[in-house]
C-alpha cells in the first residue's frame, strides 16, 4: 500500500484491507487469487487515484508547502506517468527531495 498511496501507511489504514482479505480467502482458490482482489480494491481507493494532498490540522486557508511524499508522487507523474519507485520512495521517505 506505501508503494501505491506512494506515501507511509498506518496500520488503522491496512487493517480493512486485512479484514477483507480474511472474508474473500474462503471463496477463492488460492492465496494468490485472493490477494488479487484485495490489491485490486486497494488500486481503486482516492489515495491511488488521484494526487491527493493532507490537510493541516488547523485546515487554515493559507497556502502550504507540500511534503516530500506528495512531491515524490506528483514528480513520478508528471516525468514517467507511473508511481514513484522505490528510490524516489525512499529519498522522500528522508526528506532528500
Amino acid at each position: 500500500m506505501r508503494r501505491f498511496w506512494s506515501r507511509p501507511v498506518t496500520s488503522e489504514e491496512v487493517d480493512p484491507f486485512l479484514a477483507l482479505f480474511t472474508k474473500y480467502r474462503p471463496g477463492f482458490a488460492n492465496f494468490e487469487d485472493a490477494m488479487s482482489e484485495v490489491l485490486a480494491t486497494v488500486l481503486a481507493t482516492p489515495e491511488f487515484l488521484y494526487l491527493t494532498q493532507t490537510l493541516p490540522a488547523s485546515h487554515s486557508k493559507s497556502p502550504r508547502t507540500i511534503s516530500d511524499m506528495e512531491l515524490a508522487s506528483r514528480l513520478s507523474i508528471f516525468l514517467w506517468s507511473s508511481i514513484p519507485d522505490e528510490e524516489l520512495l525512499q529519498l522522500a521517505q528522508q526528506g532528500k527531495l
